[in-house]
Order: C-alpha cells, then structure tokens, then sequence
C-alpha cells in the first residue's frame, strides 16, 4: 500500500497555503500610508481603513495592524505602515490606492479644514519614515 500524500500546498494538505489563499490573507504585504495629517494617531488611522468603503473586503473589516506612524521631515504630514491579516479587495491585484476622507469623518469624530488623500502603496523605495522621536527625546551635539 503507497504512503499517503499531502497536498503540494501544505504540509498537511488542508490547503491554506494555496496561492489563490495567500493574496486573501495579505501574502505579508506591507503598505505604506502617506499623507497622514499631523493631528492623527495611530487609532485614527485605523478607524479610516476599518470604515471606509475602499477598505472592505467582501463586506467585511479589513483588520488593519499599524506598523509604524511617524512625521515626515517636512513636519507637514506623517508617514505610516500598515499590514492587512485580510487583503482589502481594491488592493488585491494593484500597488497604488487613493482614498478620499471627507473632512468630516466617522460620525464627526476627525474633523480636518478640507478632505484629505491617503495614498497607499507597496512599492517603496529609498527613504520612508518610520520613527521619529520627540524633539525631548534627542538632542544635537
């Protein structure tokens, strides 16, 4: 009697490694998030990727995780990663998405003088903030 096979896909042959399954759960991909008003947290962030419509997934809540949210040299705007556990669908296939905020959003809660545009992206190269300490954090020599 031959030994009994797996799937190729995983080791125990459940499937959850397929390649068709990899992009539904993110495949690892990390997005940068520019155009972040200085004003926002990390919760603020995260409550536009929950809530707005370019973020569903088949209905659903993306469950967006914030890597890291720092200001821009510039001190105009901040930067942020963000990793998806459940890929939203605009970003399935493509590199670029942006997403309009009203300058009223979530129920009143972020209120900004005009809408903003977040752009995210997964293809970065060269420099991207991800921490910038507090000016009593670090001092010049």
């Amino acid at each position: 009697m031959p030994a009994s096979r797996t799937s190729p896909e995983t080791p125990s042959g459940n499937g959850e490694g397929s390649p068709n399954s990899a992009s539904k759960l993110g495949a690892g991909r990390v997005f940068r998030i520019r155009g972040i008003p200085v004003t926002w947290e990390i919760e603020d962030i995260r409550s536009i990727l929950v809530h707005h419509e370019d973020m569903k997934v088949q209905d659903k809540a993306p469950d967006p995780t914030i890597i890291s949210l720092a200001e821009e040299a510039h001190g105009q705007s901040k930067v942020g990663t963000v990793k998806f556990r459940v890929l939203p669908t605009k970003l399935d296939k493509i590199h670029l998405l942006s997403i309009r905020v009203p300058s009223t959003s979530n129920n009143g809660q972020l209120s900004t003088p005009k809408d903003i545009i977040l752009a995210l992206d997964d293809e970065f190269f060269g420099i991207t903030t991800l921490y910038c300490p507090s000016p009593e954090d670090y001092k010049a020599e």
